[in-house]
């Protein structure tokens, strides 16, 4: 409860506005629910305002007091200013989930900082509305969401206010219910009431002010602020203001900016009135055998500072200010504070950006965060989006950041990433959930698997390496083996006659070979030796494939076309020359 002089209780209410286009948005207090948190039930909003477009900023300007964990819903219905289709971007600090005509369009209903995903063309006739709901949740840390679409693949922009349709109320407070005032013995009054029915809203305390009806007209007293639907007055309430008997009390709820210092106007309710008589403390009489005294009961004298004669102006009438006001009874309740903000709205006009840029203006990590999901980036030619992707300080940027960066290069368009990938090194530090274009797997996965691959290979070359097949050779080529094989042969041949028919027979089974030679001396394919000997020379190179098949299923696009046809071209001429490499006769 607080309490307070009001110097002039009589501000007059916000008067009603013309019905114009709008949106309905409807407050709930989400407390206690993190990320992707349960829509809340229709009965149990906290408020219900009007605005006429989406483009909010909590941290600025915060919706009934809310600051954390709340959920706004949007509603209306929405036109194109010319037949055709719209695509539309719910870009939010956190999660939203979009409808138009009833059916779900995008749906990002997560923590991020930023960004969204693009819907498909949504058909329209022009002048047809359509209805449109928006929800929205704020977990934590930044609070904002902006709405915009581009009408038949045009530029994207906030939707105007224009497209919208739905009356719009003027702010409101409706009066409080049920207002009684009730004297009590020791010479003071009790005064309760109900909270008023739904508003617009948020109620921020109520005014109490009351006045002394002895002449017949009200003739001044005190406003008393409280944030509660109770008050109690003490007898010493009265002393040089209405004096006790016929008193009128005044109850109307107000806004923030009616109370304390702040952005929000001031718009007060009706005011309720009740009338009572405020008597004063009963008298006692005690009496004895001996002598009979009189005594009587005095009520507690009020602070010596806080009697003040009542204003000299009847009409209208004013509040009096004491110059030292009675104590309180209870502890104010001073309105939250604003919590710090830990992420930035959207970043300013990203033109401005490229002029910083080529001024020689660094961008800090917040700053390069917000460029990179500003929605006007798939606008830019591909000039522009060399500078500002060369200018991001990727080595300055904290988990939480390269994340939000990662968000949102994944919702950008294709050649929007494709430039991206031709200016920075994706696969350097950082980046490691960034998916690149074509691909199935991340930037860290890909790096883990080409490390694996790397390993496997040189193990595999190490197994092929030139003497490692060749019987425990040291050195040379098999080529170069297969020649001294076949001049130790001929050395035979010179010192112990020419081969016969049965050396012919034995060498054909030992000899690696995918021919056989006849009794005659003529060669023959065989089709055993060939099968063994494929067998063999695919068994050596296993590694060499399983590295192959790895590498494989990490590329993507024209790399990956390319990696096949070369792969396929290397392994046929392999094999051709080992088929063939010990039958060159």
């Amino acid at each position: 409860m607080f309490i307070a002089a009001i110097v002039s209780p009589f501000i007059p209410t916000a008067a009603a506005e013309e019905p114009t286009t709008g949106i309905t948005a409807t407050a709930y207090n989400n407390w206690g629910y993190n990320n992707a948190p349960p829509l809340p039930p229709a009965s149990s909003p906290v408020g219900t305002y009007t605005i006429d477009r989406v483009a909010q900023y909590f941290d600025w300007q915060p919706v009934f007091n809310l600051y954390e964990d709340f959920i706004v819903h949007y509603e209306g219905t929405i036109t194109i200013p010319e037949g055709g289709s719209a695509r539309f971007w719910a870009m939010a600090d956190d999660g939203t989930i979009l409808y138009i005509d009833d059916t779900l369009v995008t749906y990002d209903w997560y923590d991020k900082g930023g960004g969204g995903t693009i819907s498909e063309p949504v058909p329209f006739t022009a002048g047809v509305a359509k209805p449109f709901e928006l929800w929205y949740y704020e977990n934590g840390g930044g609070a904002w969401v902006e709405l915009w679409w581009s009408v038949n693949e045009g530029p994207w922009e906030i939707v105007p206010a224009s497209a919208f349709s739905g009356e719009v109320t003027a702010p409101y407070l409706n009066p409080v219910q049920n207002l009684v005032a009730t004297s009590t013995p020791d010479g003071g009054a009790d005064l309760s009431w109900q909270a008023p029915e739904s508003s617009n809203l948020y109620i921020y305390g109520y005014s109490i002010t009351f006045f002394d009806l002895n002449q017949g007209a009200e003739s001044g007293g005190w406003g008393i602020w409280t944030d509660q639907t109770f008050f109690t007055f003490g007898p010493w309430m009265w002393s040089g203001t209405t004096d006790f008997g016929d008193v009128r009390f005044k109850v109307r709820p107000g806004t923030a900016g009616c109370f304390a210092p702040s952005a929000d106007p001031c718009v007060y309710g009706p005011e309720q009135l009740v009338d009572t008589v405020v008597t004063a403390p009963t008298t006692t009489t005690t009496t004895t055998t001996t002598t009979t005294t009189t005594t009587t009961t005095e009520p507690p004298p009020p602070p010596p500072t806080t009697t003040v004669p009542p204003p000299t102006t009847t009409e209208p009438p004013s509040a009096t200010t004491p110059e030292n006001p009675p104590p309180q009874t209870t502890i104010p309740v001073a309105p939250p504070t604003t919590p710090p903000t830990t992420t930035a709205p959207p970043a300013p006009p990203i033109t401005d950006v490229i002029d910083d840029i080529d001024s020689g203006v660094e961008l800090s990590p917040d700053e390069a965060v917000s460029v990179i999901a500003n929605p006007g980036l798939v606008d830019l030619p591909k000039d522009d989006l060399e500078k500002i992707f060369s200018a991001v300080p990727f080595d300055e940027l904290s988990a939480e950041q390269e994340s939000e960066l990662v968000e949102a290069l994944t919702n950008a368009p294709t050649d929007v990433k494709e430039t991206f990938e031709d200016t920075v090194d994706v696969y350097g530090e950082g980046l490691d959930d960034y998916v690149p274009v074509g691909s199935s797997i991340d930037v860290g996965t890909r790096r883990s698997v080409i490390a694996v691959t790397t390993v496997l290979t040189t193990a595999a070359a190490a197994g092929a390496a030139p003497g490692s097949s060749q019987g425990g050779s040291t050195g040379g080529s098999p080529s170069d083996a297969n020649k001294a094989a076949r001049r130790e042969d001929e050395e035979e041949e010179e010192a112990g006659g020419l081969e016969g028919p049965e050396d012919r027979e034995k060498n054909n089974h030992t000899r690696n070979s995918i021919f056989t030679y006849g009794e005659n001396g003529m060669k023959k394919f065989s089709i055993l030796g060939f099968i063994k000997k494929f067998l063999k020379e695919t068994a050596a190179l296993s590694f060499t494939f399983a590295g192959s098949a790895i590498m494989f299923v990490t590329l993507s696009g024209e790399t990956q076309r390319i990696a096949i046809v070369a792969t396929a071209l290397a392994v046929l001429i392999h094999y051709v020359y080992v088929m063939l490499e010990n039958d060159s006769d």
